[in-house]
């Protein structure tokens, strides 16, 4: 009797983590689906356009920031750099 026990335990067991796997796995199938859509979503609303920067290019950093009570604030100029592209991430 015991030895037709422990088989139904292992039986279910293992069921179990078959069912288990499949689950997290449809799950986070799901969520790549759902991060795409949002994706393409916020895309559109926003306009966004794809970046165009090749390594080893140059580009100017924004910096608005003006020093209170400064005198200089049409001649500040508005980009720091330029900086090296070494890596797209």
């Amino acid at each position: 009797m015991r030895l037709i026990y422990n088989i139904n335990k292992k039986k279910y067991y293992d069921w179990l983590v078959k069912k288990l796997k499949s689950l997290h796995k449809g799950m986070k199938e799901n969520r790549i689906e759902v991060k795409r859509e949002d994706k393409a979503y916020h895309d559109k609303y926003k306009k966004a356009v794809p970046v165009n920067w090749k390594i080893g290019g140059n580009v100017g950093l924004y910096d608005p920031t003006v020093k209170p009570h400064s005198n200089q604030i049409l001649t500040k100029q508005l980009f720091k750099g330029p900086y090296f592209i070494v890596d797209i991430v």
